[in-house]
């Protein structure tokens, strides 16, 4: 038997997010794409490493108009960070533990679903983030938080853009559902 080669992870896994601002009840949806660094997070959790589990998200936002930087395989924690005014992030942790589910036999739809909500008066790089800013979502990442607090050391498992970003309104909270099933 020869081996299957694999080029990314973005064939091992999919994801269907589902991004609800709470005040208007508007919500985004779409399919994630995983970058190279998931490889990192499913490599720590194999080897039994607990902290590798997937702990948040990073909302990335925009003050005013903006638009995301393209999906790329080379993306990291590191590289969503690294954004500048007007751009900046808010990183959520889970609200919940995630939950399990199975709609078939075989294993063939098990998912897991992660669930953050939006805390926040300002992201990491210190821009304000709320309804009187103009702030609106522009994209979410799934991330491990191996370090914890500590946000140098998170890691990136996937990462979806939204089609037209999505402007904060009212109390400016906004939610994130997000089932992952691997393929």
């Amino acid at each position: 038997m020869t081996p299957r080669t694999i080029s990314s992870t973005r064939s091992l896994s999919r994801g269907y997010v589902y991004i609800t601002d709470l005040s208007s009840g508007v919500t985004v949806e779409g399919m994630n794409s995983c970058p190279y660094q998931a490889a990192d997070i499913l490599a720590g959790l194999a080897a039994g490493l607990p902290n590798y589990q997937i702990a948040g998200m990073y909302y990335e936002y925009s003050n005013g108009a903006g638009t995301a930087t393209p999906f790329a395989l080379t993306d990291t924690s590191v590289s969503r960070q690294g954004v500048s005014s007007p751009y900046d992030l808010v990183r959520a942790p889970l609200i919940a533990r995630p939950v399990l589910s199975s709609t078939s036999v075989n294993y063939a739809d098990n998912a897991v679903s992660f669930t953050t909500l939006t805390n926040a008066t300002e992201g990491l790089n210190g821009s304000p983030f709320g309804v009187s800013s103009s702030s609106q979502i522009l994209s979410v990442c799934l991330c491990s938080f191996p370090q914890g607090s500590t946000y140098t050391g998170d890691l990136l498992y996937a990462r979806f853009i939204l089609g037209s970003a999505l402007p904060l309104t009212g109390t400016g909270a906004v939610s994130c559902s997000w089932p992952t099933t691997w393929v």
